[in-house]
């Protein structure tokens, strides 16, 4: 892990959602970082752990052309995350 790399953590996250009728919602969110280290004389032990996590922050309205329920914003239940985990 390169120094500094703290700072980009949460880097990629969105800091607001808006929904379909133009409410403005905060996105909670929490990370962290540790490290573990042990030096000895000849040998340096170290290990990095992270975790990060967004809450969800969506809305939703009827389509008047499909009349489906639309849903929109951070964390849409609609969205296909499919694979995004592996």
């Amino acid at each position: 892990m390169c120094s500094g790399s703290f700072r980009n953590l949460a880097g990629w996250r969105s800091d607001l959602s808006i929904t379909a009728d133009g409410t403005i919602h905060l996105i909670k969110d929490l990370q962290g970082l540790t490290t573990l280290e042990w030096h000895g004389k000849k040998l340096d032990i170290y290990s990095y752990v992270g975790a990060e996590y967004a809450g969800r922050t969506y809305g939703s309205f009827v389509s008047p052309s499909s009349g489906k329920t639309v849903y929109v914003g951070y964390g849409s239940p609609s969205f296909n995350n499919y694979g995004c985990y592996t």
